[in-house]
């Protein structure tokens, strides 16, 4: 039980239907947990005695000697009193302060320690004391040796391994090193908070640049921006020069330097160094450890970060399951901790976790299960996977390969070749966890059995509820636990039933699946996503905006801005135009058509000026030699010549504007009737795979990059074989 020690002030819970008073199981400094029902604030709750405990009432000690029975294992009535060994009744619900402390703790009780040898029967006693349940020393002991037992051949395989330590019962890798690749949604991430908390101005359309290169102008680390959105970085910033093809952080650097934006920014190098963390691969190293141990399993969702479904201390809705694991013939618990962890003490399990996983291995088959806290993270998922198939080769004296096809194959295989028992979560069976197996070169059909049934602890019986551990009451008989929904205020009596958000229980009936936050939320409580996928308020607030035209909820990450007002990206490309220069979204009116080019009034300003021949407003590209004549009103060149077939080769930019010309002026269109044509080429002719273009005249154009290994999209023209085509170059008049 919880040693409370000194606490203050006893006060009733009250509801609607019932004055009663609850039994708790730990507390904070601002709430208290009632058993199997939660966190809840601290002064709506009862602290009930024990017999005894040790009260000082108006100055005077008693010992409690005698309470009145539960109603249902947790709660009495608010108006029932205790007796004490002065022959005198205290009403639980009195408003006298009272201060009380354990006299009797139930951890100060001797186990027998002649029910087992085996060594991890003092930690799982010690383990449930802590955790607040109830249990039968007897039934531990049968626990403790059962699971010992179950793991015998797994355990021969792994006492081969010149990582064996026998007294942790595991696998012990000190040294475990791999790498994980650039994470650029936090390079992004940290480049918006040096944008947004710099006291330099910022400027939006250099930030939607940056992001943008981030997004589609990167290769292998490096920046390839297009002209256009180079041209807008150089002339929003003074003196910059746009480096092509410097690396990521080298990129933004020159960029924030250029803006200033680290003058006078306390956290600037902070944020800047993240961002070139993130920008670059990592070197990790780890202490690994695949265990056997029973301790292991219990505390296998204690994370140093995270928690999960089978979290004991927390209650989790499967916790229940975690011996079932532990009991069976093939899993092994594989998690990672610190580098610098010291492991003479023994006791590693005691230690948060920062990476779990469970692998469960056959004589020739082996199911690799989720990955926490982040299923996704796969270079981790690789390393735990490259290890331990290099590991058990050696122990098994066999070669493993991965089983071959997506995830939905891979977990399809899985479930045919398993059979889960017990009360585990099977997570293993749900290909969007990235499940993977492994399977030897002499596969024999082998049916895999993952878990086990488990007794309930107090009465040694099989438990078959995945919520709960025992079902035994504190006056040694079952009982039905009862629960009450915090929103309709309901009864509920089928555990099975119960669901736990924010600390309350809720019927599960009323509540919906959130994929995003991994949990169940009650659905008055709920936000639907234009996914289909369900979120609380608070995150909705927190990653979300509304949009102003259809009201749906849009990703922080992908809304549109026109001044004040948020839209969708389908209702900005209903409602609003994209000016071509500075990426931003404008209304109808606002947008102007120069050169066929699309642009805001304050791009048009900048970007082009009126001929003083002609009038007509151009880019400012089009008039030679920074004058106020555009080119087609200057002395005019030499015409392209087009051939009527064969094979243009176009090797940089300024050929290709001529060409355009010139095919223009012949009446030659694209074979792909796609505005996005030109841009393409552009794009692909920056690119540093590519040698030159070979656009091929007939008919109609099409074209083709010369370099290996690159699709190019089936509506921009197929791949051209550019030795069995005619070369023409072009040739000016």
């Amino acid at each position: 039980m919880y040693d409370y020690k000194e606490q203050n002030r006893i006060t009733r819970y009250l509801t609607e239907e019932t004055d009663v008073v609850r039994r708790i199981m730990d507390v904070d400094n601002s709430r208290v947990r009632l058993v199997d029902f939660g966190w809840v604030p601290k002064e709506k709750c009862h602290l009930p005695l024990e017999t005894g405990d040790t009260i000082i009432y108006d100055g005077e000690e008693y010992t409690v000697e005698d309470i009145p029975l539960t109603r249902d294992g947790f709660s009495v009535d608010a108006q029932d009193a205790f007796h004490t060994d002065k022959d005198e009744d205290i009403r639980y619900g009195c408003d006298t302060e009272l201060t009380f402390y354990r006299l009797n703790p139930e951890s100060d009780i001797p186990l027998d320690e002649n029910l087992t040898k085996n060594a991890a029967f003092s930690d799982m006693c010690g383990f449930l004391r802590s955790v607040n349940y109830k249990f039968t020393p007897k039934v531990i002991a049968e626990i403790c040796d059962n699971a010992y037992t179950a793991k015998d051949k797994l355990r021969e395989k792994f006492r081969k391994s010149k990582f064996w330590n026998e007294d942790l019962q595991a696998i012990v890798v000190p040294d475990f090193r791999f790498e994980t690749e650039p994470d650029y949604e936090d390079v992004k991430g940290y480049m918006a908070r040096i944008f947004d908390y710099s006291p330099q101005p910022g400027n939006s359309n250099v930030y939607n640049v940056c992001r943008g290169a981030i997004n589609n102008h990167m290769y292998k680390n490096h920046i390839y921006l297009d002209d256009s959105n180079a041209e807008i970085l150089e002339q929003e910033i003074s003196g910059y020069r746009y480096p092509v093809g410097a690396k990521v952080s080298k990129f933004l650097r020159g960029v924030f330097d250029a803006m200033k934006l680290g003058e006078n920014f306390d956290n600037y190098e902070k944020y800047f160094a993240a961002l070139s963390d993130a920008a670059s691969p990592k070197e990790h190293k780890r202490l690994l450890v695949i265990s056997l141990n029973v301790m292991d399993f219990l505390t296998m969702s204690e994370g140093n970060s995270w928690q999960s479904c089978h979290n004991i201390r927390k209650r989790g809705c499967y916790h229940g399951g975690c011996l079932s694991y532990a009991m069976d013939n093939v899993t092994a618990i594989l998690y990672t901790l610190p580098a610098d962890t010291d492991i003479s003490e023994g006791k590693i399990w005691s230690i948060p976790k920062i990476n779990r996983q469970l692998f469960m291995f056959g004589d020739t088959y082996v199911v690799e299960s989720r990955l926490y806290p982040e299923s996704a993270a796969m270079a981790i998922r690789k390393a735990h996977h490259r290890f331990v198939n290099k590991f058990y080769n050696e122990v098994s004296d066999k070669r493993f390969n991965p089983v071959k096809g997506n995830d939905r194959v891979v977990t399809t295989d899985i479930c045919n070749k398993t059979e889960t028992v017990g009360n585990h979560y099977p997570d293993y069976h749900y290909n969007s966890y990235h499940i993977t197996a492994m399977i030897s070169d002499d596969y024999a059909n082998e049916k895999m059995t993952i878990g086990s049934e488990v007794p309930d602890i107090v009465t040694g019986k099989i438990n078959d509820n995945h919520n709960v551990m025992t079902v035994v009451g504190e006056d040694n008989t079952e009982y039905q636990l009862a629960f009450e929904d915090a929103y309709t205020g309901c009864r509920i009596t089928d555990i099975a039933y119960v669901t736990y958000y924010n600390g309350l229980v809720y019927c599960s009936d009323d509540c919906v699946w959130s994929d995003c936050e991994d949990c169940y939320i009650p659905d008055h409580l709920s936000v639907r996503l234009p996914n289909d996928d369900y979120c609380s308020q608070e995150y909705a607030d927190e990653n979300y905006y509304r949009c102003d035209q259809c009201g749906e909820y849009v990703s922080k990450d992908y809304a549109i801005f026109c001044g004040d007002d948020v839209y969708c990206e389908s209702c900005a490309d209903t409602y609003l135009s994209r000016c071509e220069e500075c990426g931003e979204y404008y209304r109808d009116e606002e947008i102007e058509c120069v050169d066929d080019i699309y642009m805001c009034h304050d791009c048009m300003e900048e970007k082009t000026k009126v001929c003083t021949v002609c009038g007509e407003r151009h880019l400012l590209s089009h008039f030679p030699n920074d004058g106020s004549v555009c080119d087609e009103c200057v002395e005019p060149r030499g015409d392209i010549v087009l051939p009527d077939s064969g094979v243009v080769i176009i090797k940089k930019l300024s050929e290709l504007k001529e060409f355009i010309k010139a095919a223009e002026a012949k009446g030659i269109k694209w074979k792909a009737d796609d505005p996005r044509t030109v841009d393409v080429i552009r794009r692909t002719l920056m690119h540093p795979r590519i040698k030159d273009i070979g656009i091929v005249i007939g008919e109609s154009m099409s074209y083709a990059p010369e370099a290996d290994g690159l699709d190019i999209p089936a509506e921009l023209g197929q791949r051209i074989n550019f030795s069995e085509l005619p070369t023409t170059e072009t040739v000016s008049a």
